[in-house]
């Protein structure tokens, strides 16, 4: 049974900056989010103390799509959402976080070491950094009551966020939202060029998305399929690709499709994590209403993992 793509809303990062980690270090580009604080879905000011600024995009994107649907069809629908990278403002983190084992340094009793320990850690640092707090929030401002997973901060949540929405759908035939959100920043920079190395021309961005899944093609913008293999993928008129965070990665990534079309996501706004996918349909839905006949869909993770998609019209 196909599954169709009723809705989908991504909020873009909307200002990039240059930044430096370490001093004389390499510099790296970061894209961020503007938030617009008069929407009516903008959270409320006690959970705005422990919301990241993806996770309160993903709110309002997610609330911003199904604004149409009633509540009684909200709170049928399942969940899935992909968290991306999970700390912003390492700084503040990290100071935090020195202080407190500055505070148990010469103290040799494991037990008041521990004390110690979570005494000097602030206590909102917990709720700041949870890898469920956007899929939380999601339930909690959209009305969506359905199963809900969270696919952690992996290198295929994206995937697996849309993957699990659409076998909902096939399979029990309910329809599902799949979101996701990342945030950019010193703390990803820090973290994924540990593995690949620093390298000219990183670019990454802080995004959120939402996408609604369901089997009643009426009015659905195309059909998305979640099994699809290289060879399949080479035959679709174009290929949007995603997943590099420098240049010389994204340059490696075009060659190995220099014999079909293709459109980087790298190119328009960097790396940002489990959100690529979720860019790549939107655009490829844009593509489709040009009259192009299939687009394929590719995600290549800094572990050389592949996520393949592809989207045609319903």
């Amino acid at each position: 049974m196909p599954c169709y793509v009723k809705a989908i809303k991504v909020d873009y990062p909307t200002k990039f900056e240059e930044r430096t980690v370490l001093e004389n270090g390499m510099p790296y580009t970061s894209g961020s989010l503007e938030i617009d604080t008069s929407s009516e879905y903008y959270p409320g000011r006690s959970d705005l103390k422990i919301m990241r600024s993806d996770t309160i995009s993903a709110v309002k994107t997610t609330c911003d799509l199904l604004s149409n649907l009633s509540k009684e069809k909200r709170e049928k629908l399942n969940l899935y959402v992909a968290s991306g990278v999970f700390i912003e403002n390492v700084e503040s983190h990290m100071g935090h976080l020195l202080r407190a084992f500055e505070n148990i340094r010469d103290t040799k009793n494991e037990r008041e070491k521990l004390k110690k320990l979570y005494r000097a850690s602030p206590p909102l640092l917990a709720l700041q950094t949870l890898t469920n707090s956007t899929m939380s929030f999601v339930a909690q401002y959209s009305g969506v009551k359905g199963d809900n997973t969270t696919y952690g901060n992996t290198s295929k949540s994206g995937f697996r966020a849309i993957e699990s929405a659409c076998k909902k759908v096939i399979y029990d035939h309910e329809g599902s939202l799949a979101v996701a959100s990342n945030t950019a920043g010193d703390y990803s920079y820090m973290v994924h060029s540990s593995v690949i190395g620093a390298k000219d021309g990183w670019k990454e961005s802080s995004s959120s998305a939402a996408i609604l899944i369901d089997r009643d093609n009426e009015n659905s913008l195309c059909e998305i399929i979640t099994v699809v293999n290289l060879e399949d993928l080479r035959e679709c008129d174009t290929i949007l690709i995603s997943g590099s965070f420098n240049q010389k990665d994204e340059v490696e990534l075009k060659k190995e499709f220099i014999d079909v079309k293709t459109i980087s996501i790298f190119d328009l706004f960097g790396n940002m994590g489990p959100v690529n996918l979720f860019a790549s349909i939107q655009k490829g839905i844009e593509l489709l209403n040009e009259e192009r006949p299939s687009i394929g869909i590719l995600d290549k993770d800094i572990y050389d993992k592949i996520s393949i998609l592809k989207i045609q019209k319903s």
